[in-house]
């Protein structure tokens, strides 16, 4: 076979029977994509063309007799093929990112003369949990891994062609790429009620006694103090835990931990540089992986004091 790593020997059979001369050929010339290569010694019926290395492929050459005043006869075409047997060649890095629940994994294309697939692998620790081929048009897919948060995912990905040898077929593989991340969180916490009171609000609204639910915390005067939130607990919900909640208000960012939330589910902020008057606030829940929530608006008095 011709193969396209290093050429070889192109023999052209019954050639004495396509030319014929009054005083003789004396050597045959074959053309290929432009280039001419030349026989001067028959094997009996037979002439051979030494190619070089070229590109693989289905080839159309033309043939042509000379005779010894190198006089050249018409040409007649031949077929022939050259073997790809140069595995592709993949290079580069392969980049995995997480957006939402997909995997997005991504890579320079590989570079082959013949048609090829990618194979690419995943594992969870040393286990394989996924396995298959991908055109070799491509390079970039999304996976949604079926996997627990904090699980280590190892992606492996190399092009792949099938030849024939001696009649087997044998796979030619590139190297491989990896790269790994760690699966996280992605889904913010959820809001189930937006019945979030400041304790003034919620005595308000709810018809409570004033000594019952007014401002537990320390009044709210000159932009500092303690605001508590009542029905916090009942307000956010995470498949993995909230972490944090934090309260926007006056554009300034106040957090406290949901560690710190009261046995009768409410939270506290402490307040400072806020000016004074009604105001209106936003509620997020924040997960450890830093999800997080739609706002829950609350209002409350920042000058409000106990009677």
């Amino acid at each position: 076979p011709i193969k396209n790593s290093s050429g070889g020997k192109l023999t052209l059979y019954n050639i004495q029977d396509a030319f014929d001369d009054n005083v003789g050929v004396t050597s045959y010339e074959l053309v290929v994509e432009g280039n001419t290569f030349k026989c001067s010694k028959l094997n009996g019926n037979a002439a051979d063309f030494t190619l070089p290395k070229m590109a693989s492929g289905y080839k159309t050459g033309t043939v042509y007799a000379l005779d010894a005043a190198g006089n050249r006869s018409e040409g007649v075409e031949v077929y022939f093929d050259v073997d790809d047997i140069v595995a592709p060649v993949l290079s580069g890095k392969l980049i995995a990112t997480q957006n939402g629940g997909a995997i997005d994994l991504s890579w320079a294309g590989a570079v082959d003369e013949s048609p090829f697939d990618y194979v690419l692998t995943v594992k969870e620790g040393k286990e394989v949990v996924y396995e298959d081929f991908i055109p070799g048009t491509d390079n970039f897919v999304s996976l949604f891994p079926d996997c627990d948060y904090g699980t280590k995912l190892t992606f492996e990905i190399y092009a792949t062609q099938e030849i024939m040898e001696h009649g087997q077929p044998k796979a030619l593989d590139s190297k491989k790429l990896t790269a790994s991340l760690t699966y996280q969180d992605w889904v913010a916490p959820a809001v189930l009620s937006d019945k979030i009171f400041s304790d003034d609000d919620h005595a308000l609204s709810a018809g409570l006694e004033w000594d019952e639910y007014w401002q537990v915390g320390d009044p709210i005067h000159n932009g500092k103090g303690n605001l508590e939130l009542l029905f916090v607990n009942e307000a956010f919900a995470d498949d993995v835990g909230i972490a944090t909640y934090e309260l926007v208000v006056d554009g300034k960012t106040f957090k406290t931990a949901a560690s710190k939330m009261s046995p009768y589910g409410s939270v506290t902020f402490a307040l400072s540089g806020i000016s004074n008057g009604d105001k209106q606030g936003t509620v997020f829940a924040v997960d450890a992986a830093g999800n997080r929530s739609e706002g829950i608006d609350v209002f409350f008095d920042a000058d409000s004091k106990k009677y």
